[in-house]
């Protein structure tokens, strides 16, 4: 999952500059700037859980969740 959302985010990065270099010509559209914004959005809403959870899986327990009194 981190793989293909990591290139969804590339690819969102791709669509954001393609509209940029778009501005001002005869097919300019704010909906290059939605299509690229929503890419990355949802890419962002799946890269971060992952890695939360990779990242935290590596901690110890004690650590990670603290004795309560």
């Amino acid at each position: 999952m981190m793989v293909a959302c990591t290139t969804a985010a590339v690819v969102s990065a791709a669509a954001l500059m393609g509209a940029a270099l778009l501005m001002g010509t005869p097919v300019s559209s704010v909906w290059w700037i939605v299509a690229g914004m929503t890419i990355n959005g949802l890419a962002q809403a799946l890269i971060i859980p992952s890695a939360q959870t990779l990242s935290m899986q590596e901690v110890p327990e004690h650590v990670a969740a603290p004795q309560q009194e």
